[in-house]
């Protein structure tokens, strides 16, 4: 440990001032933590307490993640980070419940930061970039191969994913004056509905909603949140519900609070059957594997507690005689 601040001090006795610092106090801090740890340890053994030895070991482990979180994950109001803007703004007040948006280039809001203002995208970056749903867009010829990156911004891709429920479309206009339109965008598909600087929204005529009956019948999204959706659906035949949101098999399925089977379409959605009549469609989302982990992490909480809060029962040897 004393070669370890032996190199510290040399390398911060380099640093500019305001480093200096940052670095000594990071360094006090976690020289402090090891100090105390010795410090229990020594008084601990010497006074055999075993359970004070434990249990402030267990504090000091609460308060290193604390301060690590509080030093390299700070907490700040978001709107520092996602400010709302007349773009965001419109894209939000839209009282449609779920609809996907798309954007031309980089320059603007990158597909995972769509999230945070509660809009939904058809792009995105590793985790929301499933292989099924590669595969999917490869069969529509939006890419060529499977890879981390999903882009369906540009011009060429974004007219052949209609049926994902693209109704809004952000480009930028160009620099000429009077700042128009991109030639490539087609008049006969989009409509200028807001402008923010350079920053065009454009509506999709051809829109349709990512959720739809195989056949003919009325539906209507009722409720949408991140892990459930819940459809009121009216039909004259047996038909097909498709939901148009990648599959998992944390998904379950309820028709009129039954749990039904949910099929797994086009290699990568989901959907149900529906019967004749009106009924009521749920879309729920559980994690299975999260559950597992807080049970686990539940028992093995009591299994702690009851070491240290059990005293051992002090045991007696065959043929030992107390006095």
């Amino acid at each position: 440990m004393i070669f370890f601040w032996v190199i510290s001090i040399i390398h911060i006795s380099g640093l500019e001032s305001d480093h200096q610092i940052i670095a000594t106090r990071n360094l006090l801090v976690s020289s402090s933590i090891w100090l105390t740890s010795v410090f229990i340890l020594v008084i601990g053994f010497k006074f055999k307490l075993k359970k004070i030895v434990i249990g402030s070991f267990i504090l000091l482990i609460i308060f290193e993640g604390w301060w690590f979180n509080q030093k390299y994950t700070p907490f700040v109001d978001k709107k520092l980070y996602f400010p709302s803007t007349p773009t965001t703004d419109f894209l939000k007040n839209d009282p449609e419940l779920f609809f996907r948006v798309e954007r031309q280039s980089a320059e603007l809001l990158p597909p995972n930061m769509w999230q945070i203002y509660g809009l939904y995208s058809t792009s995105g970056y590793d985790p929301i970039n499933p292989t099924n749903y590669g595969n999917y867009l490869i069969e529509k010829w939006t890419r060529s191969f499977l890879g981390r990156y999903v882009e369906n911004g540009n011009a060429t891709d974004i007219e052949k994913l209609d049926m994902l429920g693209i109704k809004y479309w952000l480009v930028l206009k160009d620099t000429l004056p009077g700042n128009p339109l991109p030639k490539w965008v087609n008049p006969k598909n989009w409509d200028l509905v807001f402008s923010e600087g350079r920053v065009a929204i454009l509506k999709n005529k051809n829109y349709t909603p990512a959720y739809q009956l195989k056949n003919d019948g009325l539906i209507n999204l009722v409720k949408k949140n991140e892990d459930y959706w819940n459809f009121q659906v009216t039909t004259e035949n047996v038909n097909q519900l498709i939901l148009r949101e990648n599959f998992t098999n944390n998904w379950q399925v309820k028709v009129d609070g039954n749990f039904e089977n949910l099929a797994k379409i086009e290699g990568t959605f989901k959907a149900v059957n529906t019967p004749p009549g009106s009924h009521q469609i749920e879309f729920i989302y559980q994690n299975k594997q999260i559950i597992t982990g807080k049970i686990i992490s539940f028992i093995s909480l009591l299994l702690l507690l009851g070491l240290i809060l059990l005293k051992p029962r002090a045991r007696v040897s065959p043929g030992t005689i107390s006095l």
